[in-house]
């Protein structure tokens, strides 16, 4: 804080100010660097106050870059999203990629992710106990959230909700009424 100007223009003397929380003093220009800001959080000890401190003062315009939250969530998981531009939430890859370190991170898709059909049965997939590394994520955690987020009218769709019974039995039970009902619909879930 005070120290020269020009020195906060130093990626030297910022990086090892950051193990101090002295980032918010670097200079614009640090702070839109994506390197800068990645290795921020390395040289900080890569725990979650290095994290917050290094996204909460990185340059508005880089947590709306796709590939630089891409680039932050690989390497430091859901967490990143607490900071990110709220369009980057609409973005399956992102959201997807960020379940993969924890499901907690479908809290932050965007409510037009849960009406799209394809995202809510690969979540419902991401779940199931044999899906692939890295997607199985702890299971009960992404059909739980996958059956609260899901758009109604996704549960009145015969094909969805086969599909998200296949992978989770459950998955009957917020069918709608009408399907629920219907003896031929239930013989065939049940089969599944």
């Amino acid at each position: 804080k005070y120290a020269a100007e020009g020195l906060w223009q130093d990626r030297e003397v910022v990086l090892e100010a950051v193990r101090r929380y002295a980032l918010k003093y670097a200079a614009e220009e640090l702070r839109q660097d994506h390197e800068f800001i990645l290795n921020a959080v390395e040289v900080g000890g890569r725990n979650r106050n290095s994290l917050r401190q290094a996204l909460t003062f990185a340059a508005e315009e880089l947590l709306q870059d796709r590939e630089f939250v891409l680039e932050a969530v690989r390497r430091f998981g859901c967490v990143v999203l607490n900071y990110v531009a709220k369009e980057l939430r609409q973005d399956r890859e992102v959201i997807l990629l960020a379940a993969q370190h924890h499901p907690h991170a479908y809290h932050f898709a965007a409510k037009e992710l849960w009406q799209d059909r394809e995202f809510v049965l690969d979540v419902v997939r991401a779940g199931t106990p044999a899906a692939p590394p890295p997607m199985n994520v702890p299971y009960y955690q992404a059909f739980t959230i996958a059956f609260e987020r899901a758009a109604e009218d996704l549960w009145q769709d015969r094909e969805f909700v086969l599909e998200a019974v296949r992978c989770r039995g459950l998955a009957l039970t917020h069918a709608a009424e009408e399907l629920r009902q219907d003896r031929e619909f239930v013989l065939e879930a049940v089969r599944c």
